[in-house]
């Protein structure tokens, strides 16, 4: 039949949707986070401080970013969730997605800690900066080394 799939391609086009939805859950996961309602609805009172100036958006835009993050985020864990999903997807792949997951994460809070309005020093953004030199670039690498060792045992 023209067009049909026979099984070994049809377990790659899973395996790319697999990879698509991991791709788009480290992306929008993080995003989210960051996005979320808090640090752009705070209105300076007397006192409040920021580490980091959170970027001007306007309101609009950054709902709809919002909803775009949610909308990906939501989409990703309903592929990867699914039942085909999980059949499809490798362990290889989980093994490069979750330390680039876990980074993300953690930078996106970080950021979101450091954009808090806060009355006096925000010590929590100082221990997140700290902490994250030592955290994020072993994910990092960590990443980087299973993707090189997937591929070469391909």
């Amino acid at each position: 039949m023209p067009g049909s799939l026979t099984a070994g391609e049809n377990d790659g086009v899973r395996s790319v949707h697999t990879r698509a939805a991991l791709t788009g859950l480290v992306f929008a996961a993080p995003a989210f986070v960051v996005l979320l309602p808090g640090g752009w609805l705070d209105e300076r009172g007397e006192g409040m401080t920021r580490n980091v100036e959170p970027p001007d958006l306007p309101n609009v835009l950054h709902v709809a970013l919002l909803v775009v993050a949610a909308v990906a985020l939501v989409g990703s864990l309903f592929v990867l969730l699914s039942r085909t999903g999980r059949r499809a997807c490798r362990r290889a792949d989980l093994s490069v997605a979750w330390p680039l997951l876990v980074a993300a994460l953690y930078v996106g809070v970080t950021y979101k800690v450091a954009t808090a309005a806060v009355s006096g020093a925000n010590i929590g953004a100082g221990l997140l900066f700290m902490l994250g030199v030592v955290t994020v670039p072993p994910l990092l690498a960590l990443a980087g080394f299973n993707a090189v060792r997937t591929n070469h045992s391909a």
